[in-house]
């Protein structure tokens, strides 16, 4: 089994935070979160965010940002208009069929690509956006909790990530590539023989 991290991996950047920016256009009132966005983004970016953070943040904003279903469908499908050319077109052509990609991305924002990508096997975070919930943020160990849900023992032969803060992954798999976020280069990090 093949493991490909999104953000970073196959997508250039972070599609949260790009979609963050897309709406901030959209939306004035959206402008008062960019500091704590920025704030987050510089964590995350060092490895330094922590999950009890994420979820403090989760719980206290959710409430806050309210948009309809429909609305949020119609901001979805204009951001990927515009940002479908970030999709790295070599690093989505080594992900196979039966490969996994396992993000924290959410999963209304990768719900209209899904049908270009070449796998279906996709886990994320997944939003109830009708009550406003997110039961679990798919990043650092939770990434390997629903890897294990879904998949259980099977083991990860390897992994493609651009983040240590996928290390809860990278123990359980046996060949790990590490890809640079700036010159996108490839380096194995880990090869268990």
């Amino acid at each position: 089994m093949r493991v490909f991290d999104f953000d970073n991996t196959l997508y250039d950047g972070e599609t949260m935070v790009d979609f963050f920016h897309f709406m901030v256009e959209k939306k004035e009132e959206l402008k008062k979160y960019k500091s704590i966005v920025n704030f987050f983004l510089n964590l995350y970016n060092h490895n330094m965010l922590p999950m009890n953070l994420v979820r403090k943040c989760i719980d206290k904003y959710k409430g806050e940002l309210n948009y309809s279903t429909k609305n949020l469908d119609k901001y979805v499908d204009e951001f990927w208009e515009l940002h479908r050319d970030k999709i790295m077109k070599d690093m989505i052509q080594k992900v196979k069929k039966d490969d996994v990609i396992i993000t924290a991305s959410l999963d209304f924002l990768l719900k209209p690509i899904i049908k270009d990508l070449p796998t279906k096997n996709i886990i994320c975070t997944e939003v109830d956006i009708e009550h406003k919930k997110v039961d679990c943020v798919c990043y650092k160990e939770n990434k390997v909790k629903k890897y294990r849900e879904k998949y259980k023992d099977i083991p990860i032969d390897e992994l493609y990530t651009d983040s240590y803060a996928d290390k809860p992954l990278m123990q359980i798999s046996k060949k790990v590539y590490l890809i640079d976020k700036k010159t996108k280069e490839i380096k194995v990090i880990k090869d268990e023989k």
